[in-house]
Parts: C-alpha cells; structure tokens; sequence
C-alpha cells in the first residue's frame, strides 16, 4: 500500500519507483502472501482522477490494469489515453447535465458562472456543463 497523498506528482515517483524494481537484481520472489517486493499486477484504489490519470498512462506503458472506486473524470472513458483504465463508478458527465438541468428548468436561471479545480476532473467537468448550457 503506498499513499499519495492525493498528489499527482507524488503518486506518479512512486509509481515509476515500483516499476523499476522489475529490472532491479535485488527484488524478492513472493513467498506465502509476501508480495511487499513483488512487482504489480495491476494498480487500485487511486480517488482523485487528477492522480488516476497519470498512473493509468504510467501503468499502460507496462500492461497494468489501473481500476479506481472514485475517479469520475469524464476524461478518463477515452480508450485511446488510458487503454488499461476501469471503474466501478459512472463518469460524472449525468451530474454535469443534471446541474445544467436545475438551473434553467428549476431556478430559471439565464447565466451561469463556473469555478473549477484545473485538474483532469474540474477541467472536464466545466467543460460538460458549458456544452450542455
């Protein structure tokens, strides 16, 4: 188990600090349940898609299935950036159009203003809701 931090930057070093233990002499053979040295199968569990991105491309490059319970980045559905990519949870583009939905149909509304995370989800979901607008 590693944590992140939630940070991009920090989930990626770690990432490509695992995977270099492939070619490393010194790795262990996973003996019994010790797989601490072991070299990934496959990577879970990433929460924020700001770090599920960067891991995915990172872990395609060596054939590593990356599955998150909580990156909706509409983003990330694109097959052709993130090949090895799955999730258990829908892509937030509904939310988006739901948003969208409530301002003009409920509260009527003419204008909406938009203030956003500039990452791989904040990015993507601002872009959702100014096309469904």
């Amino acid at each position: 188990l590693v944590d992140t931090l939630r940070e991009p930057l920090t989930a990626s070093a770690e990432l490509v600090r695992i995977l270099r233990r492939k070619s490393s002499p010194s790795i262990q053979q996973p003996a019994q349940g010790n797989v601490v040295q072991a070299y990934p199968s496959g990577i879970i569990g990433a929460v924020r898609s700001a770090v599920t991105s960067p891991l995915s491309q990172i872990g395609s490059v060596r054939d590593l299935v990356t599955v998150s319970h909580a990156s909706t980045s509409k983003e990330l559905q694109s097959t052709q950036e993130y090949p090895f990519f799955g999730r258990t949870i829908p892509a937030t583009n509904a939310d988006a159009v739901a948003v969208v939905s409530y301002f003009r149909e409920v509260l009527n509304a003419t204008h909406l203003g938009i203030l956003h995370v500039n990452d791989v989800f904040g990015t993507s979901f601002a872009r959702t809701i100014q096309t469904e607008a």
